[in-house]
């Protein structure tokens, strides 16, 4: 990794960003065409003011103060204990890490907003 000093700022894409909302009826599940609800943005708190305005039309994510994160478990976590100024995507859709994380679960329709 560079210096922290030479980074003016460090952005994170979560692949989670372009996963879909799944809907569960009669033990079947479908795929929906919208993002799913557990995505978050974590930024440095010096940036929050800009971030919250930046991303605020955005559905179905949530903005925390990267304080919040836990960082021993995360990319996040590392890179601002490494001293870099750094704002995250971090999400768990339902295939996060499972033999069910294929590219249907995601869809390019979805990461425009």
């Amino acid at each position: 990794m560079p210096p922290a000093e030479d980074v003016h700022l460090w952005l994170h894409l979560d692949a989670s960003i372009g996963a879909r909302q799944w809907q569960e009826q009669g033990g079947h599940i479908t795929a929906l065409n919208r993002v799913h609800q557990h995505n978050r943005l974590y930024g440095d708190p010096a940036l929050m003011p800009l971030i919250k305005q930046a991303f605020s039309a955005v559905p179905d994510i949530e903005i925390f103060p990267s304080r919040a994160l836990n960082k021993a478990h995360s990319e996040l976590g590392s890179i601002t204990q490494a001293g870099y100024t750094a704002f995250c995507f971090v999400g768990s859709h339902r295939f996060f890490y499972t033999r069910e994380d294929v590219p249907m679960v995601t869809d390019s329709v979805l990461l425009p907003p």
